[in-house]
C-alpha cells in the first residue's frame, strides 16, 4: 500500500523521519557516566546491558540529554533509547523497498515534542498526553525542551460511564500525579498549569472532564490544525492514527 501511494503520489526517493512506538524500543532514565562525551554512548550502553530484555551490543543506542536546571546540584540524569539492531535494519530496508530513503529515527516520546513548536512553553511548564493502544506517553516541557517523559501502559475502558471508576482510569490519574510532583519537588520546575490531550477515538470530552476535575490544572484538547498550518479539519479517530506520523514529519533536525 505505501509502496503504491508513494509512487502515485511522486514521493519517490524524499527522506523519511521514521517514529517508532512503544515496545520497539526501551527509553531508560539514569545516571549520567562520568565521561567524555566521546565515550558516553559506550558508557551507558554498559549502563543499560542488564535493564532491557535484548543484545545491547550491537544495539542502535541515543542519549538524550535534559537541561541544567533540572537537577540544580544533584545527581544529573539522561535518557537512554535503545532499539535492537534488527528494529533499525528494518525500518531501512522497509523504505528502502518503498522507494523512500530513511533520514532519521525517532520515538514517540521524543516526535510528540515537535508538535509544540507553535506554542507558548517558556512562562510555564506543559504536560501533553497521548494514549493509543494500550499505551500511553506524558510528557512535560518547558521552554519547548523536554524534562521528563513517562510511558503509562492504560487501557480505558470504552464506555464513558465506566470511565472514571475504571482501574486503568484511576492508575493514569495517580500516574499522572506522580509525574507532576516529581517534575515540580525532583526537577525544581515551576508548576505546570497545562495539560495537551491529543485526540482519541472514545471517551474524548469524558477524559478530558475527569482529568480536569481531578488534576486541578487546565486540560486542553490539541488539534493537529494548531500544529500544522494549512491542516485541513481532520476527525478525531485519523488524527490519533496519524499524529505520531504528522510529529514525526516536523522533526527539523536528523541526528
Amino acid at each position: 500500500m505505501l509502496e503504491g501511494a508513494v509512487s502515485t503520489l511522486g514521493l519517490k526517493g524524499l527522506p523519511v523521519n521514521y517514529v517508532l512506538t512503544p515496545p520497539r524500543y526501551s527509553m531508560l532514565f539514569v545516571e549520567q557516566p562520568q565521561v567524555p562525551v566521546d565515550e558516553m554512548k559506550q558508557a551507558v550502553r554498559w549502563r543499560i546491558k542488564d535493564l532491557v530484555s535484548f543484545n545491547v551490543d550491537d544495539a542502535a543506542i541515543d542519549v538524550v540529554h535534559l537541561p541544567e536546571d533540572a537537577f540544580r546540584g544533584r545527581t544529573t540524569m539522561i535518557y537512554v533509547v535503545a532499539a535492537p539492531r534488527d528494529t533499525v535494519d528494518e525500518a531501512e530496508q522497509f523504505l528502502s523497498d518503498t522507494s523512500l530513503k530513511l533520514r532519521s529515527i525517532d520515538v514517540a516520546e521524543l516526535a510528540m515534542c515537535n508538535l509544540l513548536r507553535s506554542l507558548d512553553t517558556e512562562s510555564h511548564g506543559v504536560a501533553m498526553m497521548h494514549l493509543a493502544r494500550n499505551q500511553g506517553v506524558l510528557n512535560l516541557i518547558r521552554n519547548q525542551t523536554l524534562y521528563l517523559t513517562r510511558n503509562i501502559n492504560v487501557d480505558l475502558p470504552r464506555n464513558s460511564d465506566e470511565l472514571t471508576d475504571s482501574r486503568a482510569f484511576n492508575h493514569l490519574l495517580l500516574e499522572t500525579q506522580r509525574s507532576l510532583d516529581y517534575y515540580e519537588s525532583q526537577l525544581g520546575q515551576p508548576p505546570a498549569t497545562v495539560l495537551l490531550l491529543t485526540p482519541l477515538e472514545d471517551n474524548n470530552r469524558e477524559l478530558k472532564g475527569a482529568l480536569n476535575s481531578n488534576l486541578g490544572l487546565k486540560v486542553q484538547q490539541i488539534s493537529i490544525s494548531e500544529a500544522v498550518d494549512g491542516t485541513q479539519n481532520l476527525s478525531p479517530e485519523l488524527q490519533q492514527k496519524c499524529l505520531l506520523a504528522i510529529a514525526g514529519a516536523l522533526r527539523q533536525e536528523a541526528s
